[in-house]
């Protein structure tokens, strides 16, 4: 069931609760666990459709998704680390006295 489906049994169920019968309290009840269910439903959908537009946008600009960087670092290995850079320039002699 998709969510524009449950939010419309939802809103269904919200607009029938008065007419049904039931005690004060309980149409309160149902009518805010509905509105918080609604509410919960649409959160999920605009995040769902902001991630979409997001990787769809990366890779219309030809941009790596954000999922092929593990780290979230501008750093990919260790050839391009500060201490890497050390190692190469000093020849490996780290730790010899001269």
């Amino acid at each position: 069931m998709s969510k524009e489906s449950k939010i419309t049994i939802v809103a269904l169920l919200i607009a029938l609760v008065p007419f049904l019968g039931f005690p004060a309290a309980w149409k309160t009840f149902f009518i805010v666990v509905s509105a918080l269910s609604i509410a919960g439903l649409s959160f999920a959908q605009a995040v769902k459709n902001r991630l979409e537009n997001t990787v769809s946008a990366e890779a219309k600009n030809g941009l790596p998704s954000s999922s092929s960087n593990q780290q979230g670092s501008p750093i990919r290995g260790p050839e391009r680390s500060p201490m890497a850079a050390e190692r190469q320039t000093s020849g490996g002699q780290e730790g010899r006295a001269l």
